[in-house]
């Protein structure tokens, strides 16, 4: 998947997003295409190495929850075997 550097053209902030298009990659971070400078780094296959967002971004509040629920799913045992369950 390509990587891109987002950019939001008022704050300055910059962030190194993967996503297929250019338009997701500025939806990720919860800016509007307008606002974002976004330059392509590089296309091709990645490891899953993944850059967190800070949690301020609506983006990284959601990419945060999404973390936390499956660190909790993998500590727990429940999704694997149903029997446990208490109904």
């Amino acid at each position: 998947m390509p990587r891109y550097r987002v950019t939001h053209r008022a704050t300055r902030r910059a962030f190194e997003v993967e996503a297929p298009f250019a338009q997701d990659a500025c939806d990720q971070l919860g800016w509007l295409i307008g606002h974002c400078h976004v330059e392509l780094l590089r296309e091709g296959p990645y490891t899953h190495f993944e850059i967190p967002l800070p949690v301020t971004t609506r983006a990284g509040l959601l990419a945060w929850g999404r973390r936390e629920f499956d660190r909790q799913m993998a500590a727990s045992d429940h999704g694997a075997d149903d029997a446990d369950l208490p109904f």
